[in-house]
């Protein structure tokens, strides 16, 4: 249970850093 929690905590994670680093890498 804590490794499916684990991977959907760092899926939504990754989700929502995955686009501003790409929005700041386009802006930078």
């Amino acid at each position: 249970i804590m490794v499916v929690l684990g991977v959907l905590v760092g899926g939504m994670v990754v989700a929502m850093y995955l686009p501003i680093f790409k929005l700041g890498d386009v802006v930078g």
